[in-house]
């Protein structure tokens, strides 16, 4: 009997610890498929190049149920001739949206974009007015340089999507001018509270949306405010080449070696007597090289500014010709994913121009 008894317990005993076992199996099941509905959950944004995953992140800042990837490397540059990898096709076919800088910039997208029907395209550029690539002529005077194929002056060009679309045309490295960077912060918010907003259904599902919403905006004005800081020391260092110029009657020229220091140039009141875009792929010749110092001996470049990245092969060629000095600016297309690069970066160049002027 007591055998018995023993016996009955101990299959109790197993037959608690297995309902037990069940239980637990199926509570780590369920946090499992919690944990999986989560990721699932997440709004994925893709980003370009690093301009807009540095504004993406920002925007995002500090909400857990949105993922910003960038699909170039960090040090891929302004990425003109970027061939799309295996991963990236994968990436864009799990993304919500991607955020592009747009103006053509991005032309490696064109041919695949439509391959992913339910992918949302954020165009950061949307209405701003472009510089447009264009011979300079300073006044029409017949002893200006000429400037053909890739330097030349920029005028205003049109903001039309359909006018701009083409980087032929247009410059679309628009982000170094902290009045458009806002513009395009600002095109980003919108462009997502309106996916947002038109995410569906229920009460509890619409709370959590407009909170999202709410926050996104949030991010995105305390980020515009910042860049606003930026904007307003350029003003200062605006008047200060307006009183240079005023003083000595003449503009202040300036050649570029990167397409983004037009935007600059312009947003301070220097005048682009040339410009070349120096990359890993392109190489300044020795006729660049002539043209500049060509412009410097006339007196119409005053200042000469090119991509750290890329510049101190430029600076040696040119000062080592002639008395110029290039100074070296941060065009903020590569980075460490910091999301204060972009104020970073734009304190540092403001301080050098500081002292080129000085």
């Amino acid at each position: 009997m007591n055998t018995r008894k023993k016996l009955l317990t101990l299959l109790g005993i197993m037959a608690t610890i297995i309902v037990i076992s069940v239980l637990i199996i199926k509570l780590i099941g369920s946090e499992n498929n919690r944990t999986i509905k989560e990721e699932e959950d997440k709004l994925q944004i893709v980003t370009t190049f690093y301009p807009m995953y540095i504004i993406a992140t920002n925007v995002a800042n500090q909400l857990e149920n949105v993922e910003v990837t960038n699909l170039t490397d960090f040090n891929i540059g302004c990425a003109h001739n970027y061939q799309l990898t295996p991963n990236n096709m994968k990436l864009l076919s799990t993304a919500d949206i991607i955020i592009i800088n747009g103006g053509g910039l991005e032309g490696f997208l064109e041919d695949i974009i439509n391959d992913y029907p339910d992918l949302t395209v954020i165009d950061s550029s949307k209405d701003i007015q472009m510089l447009k690539y264009g011979n300079h002529d300073h006044n029409n005077d017949e002893d200006d340089h000429d400037h053909e194929d890739d330097h030349g002056g920029l005028d205003i060009g049109s903001g039309n999507p359909e006018d701009n679309h083409s980087h032929g045309d247009y410059n679309p490295h628009i982000w170094l001018d902290p009045q458009i960077y806002i513009k395009q912060i600002e095109n980003v918010k919108g462009g997502l509270v309106h996916y947002i907003e038109g995410l569906s259904s229920g009460s509890e599902s619409n709370t959590s949306i407009l909170e999202l919403s709410t926050a996104i905006e949030h991010n995105a004005d305390s980020y515009i405010k910042e860049v606003g800081k930026i904007d307003f020391m350029l003003s200062d260092l605006k008047e200060e080449i307006s009183a240079i110029t005023l003083a000595s009657g003449q503009h202040q020229g300036v050649a570029i070696f990167h397409d983004s220091f037009a935007y600059l140039a312009n947003r301070i009141g220097l005048e682009v007597e040339y410009s070349i875009e120096i990359d890993a792929e392109t190489a300044l010749s020795s006729s660049n090289i002539r043209d500049v110092i060509e412009l410097v001996k006339d007196g119409k470049v005053k200042y000469l500014l090119a991509d750290i990245q890329y510049g101190d092969t430029i600076a040696d060629r040119i000062q080592s010709e002639s008395d110029s000095k290039v100074t070296l600016l941060d065009t903020i297309v590569t980075g460490d994913g910091d999301r204060s690069s972009y104020i970073k970066g734009m304190e540092e160049n403001i301080k050098l121009l500081h002292a080129l002027i000085d």
